[in-house]
């Protein structure tokens, strides 16, 4: 009688220790967990070096936040991919694509202009000035194709047209709650904020090219920093053509 109940005392307490090194809170079926759920576990970010690739090519396209980070918060990738041996026509395309759409809603609420002109402003003039630049680089024996002159040369209006669409919901409410078309607030403020915008999108070239990887890196810098002030002559021209100078 004793040994039977010393047997199932022993089992109980055998039972117990099971219970508590095999379940755990929130476990009832005392199943151990060796890690995070899937859903859970992040991916690892890309190298700072590392070129865009495809697929996150086509992600930004479709996701404005994603959009963002590639155009505006990853100039070595850029770079990367202007230097890669392959012509980067997938990111002349997301930047040519960013140009247009992100642009777009900043000309529907602006008091002046159509709904195209900072579209036309940016990639407008970028398509006037960019065969001089490319001439003047091969003239003198830069060695870059053109489409990588010109996926350079639309981060300027991708990254200005992105800072356009963050610009869009302030220039809506300042001009809805203006008095009236005679309230030159509106206008004034678009006008300094397109300027912003396109100041932001000669530094965020500024910062692709101090990243990029090339045989004659100083050659190229140079030459774009001597087509400048064609580009914002012309800039300057293409908005008043818009109506955007008043």
């Amino acid at each position: 009688m004793a040994t039977s109940d010393g047997s199932e005392g022993d089992e109980g307490a055998r039972g117990a220790a099971s219970g508590a090194t095999g379940g755990t809170a929130g476990d009832p079926g005392g199943r151990r967990r060796t890690g995070p759920p899937k859903s859970e576990v992040l991916r690892p970010a890309p190298a700072a070096d590392a070129p865009i690739r495809r697929d996150e090519l086509l992600s930004g396209a479709l996701r404005p936040d994603l959009l963002v980070t590639h155009v505006l918060g990853s100039p070595g990738r850029i770079a990367a991919n202007l230097s890669a041996a392959t012509p980067p026509w997938g990111l002349f395309a997301l930047l040519l694509f960013t140009s247009l759409a992100a642009s777009v809603p900043f000309g529907a609420v602006a008091p002046v202009g159509e709904v195209w002109s900072a579209c036309g402003l940016y990639a407008g003039t970028l398509l006037l000035c960019i065969p001089s630049l490319y001439v003047v680089q091969q003239f003198i024996g830069i060695g870059i194709s053109f489409e990588r002159t010109a996926g350079a040369a639309f981060v300027i209006s991708a990254a200005a047209a992105l800072f356009c669409l963050a610009f869009a919901p302030v220039l809506w409410f300042l001009c809805a709650t203006s008095d009236g078309p005679g309230d030159g607030t509106g206008a004034t403020v678009m006008r300094g904020m397109l300027v912003v915008a396109g100041l932001m999108g000669v530094l965020q070239l500024g910062r692709c090219l101090s990243r990029l990887r090339s045989a004659d890196t100083g050659g190229v810098q140079g030459t774009f920093l001597l087509w400048m002030p064609l580009l914002l002559w012309i800039g300057w021209r293409m908005a008043d053509v818009m109506g955007l100078r008043g």
